[in-house]
């Protein structure tokens, strides 16, 4: 998960092509990116805390983070200026 995640989120033409699922839509692969990169956090969070309540919230602050940063970046492809905030 963190290293499709990472690729989806930092290389989206590259990963879109690997995946050849079109039409290409940048967005959208930015934010499934961090969702991954959220939950392969989540993942390995695990396998060290016992806290089941740290673990799921940090993995939701991860992909939560990544998606407003997904907005922020796309701000240009689309979307209103109020999205990144209201995430």
């Amino acid at each position: 998960m963190l290293g499709l995640g990472a690729w989806a989120f930092l290389g989206p033409e590259s990963f879109a092509r690997f995946i050849d699922f079109p039409p290409y839509n940048e967005h959208l692969i930015h934010d499934a990116g961090a969702f991954q990169l959220g939950i392969g956090v989540t993942v390995l969070l695990a396998l060290w805390w016992s806290d089941g309540l740290v673990v799921a919230l940090t993995g939701f602050a991860v992909a939560s983070g990544l998606h407003t940063v997904s907005h922020l970046i796309d701000r240009p492809l689309g979307g209103r200026d109020t999205d990144a905030p209201s995430l």
